[in-house]
């Protein structure tokens, strides 16, 4: 399972919860978060971090190949995982 998400290094409710599934997770769980990429702030929200790398974002996606994606957030690295699940039929 792959999680992605746009907004993990923030401090709110769907963070938190996210990295509670992480620490009490029996099975395997990846996460992508915009601190793995390059990124700068949102001009409107300056909390939000938008990735600037685009295809690293893929191809880091299709290196871990996943099985199943949840996409928490609609920012690029959202997109970008939309993107793979459409071409590799990931649910």
């Amino acid at each position: 399972m792959l999680i992605v998400t746009d907004t993990y290094e923030q401090v709110n409710g769907v963070s938190n919860t996210y990295k509670n599934i992480l620490k009490i997770s029996k099975e395997k769980i990846d996460i992508i978060h915009p601190g793995q990429f390059k990124w700068r702030p949102s001009p409107l929200y300056p909390e939000v971090q938008l990735c600037t790398e685009p295809l690293k974002v893929y191809k880091h996606i299709k290196g871990l190949k996943p099985k199943h994606i949840h996409i928490a957030t609609e920012g690029m690295l959202g997109l970008m995982a939309r993107i793979y699940c459409e071409r590799h039929s990931v649910p």
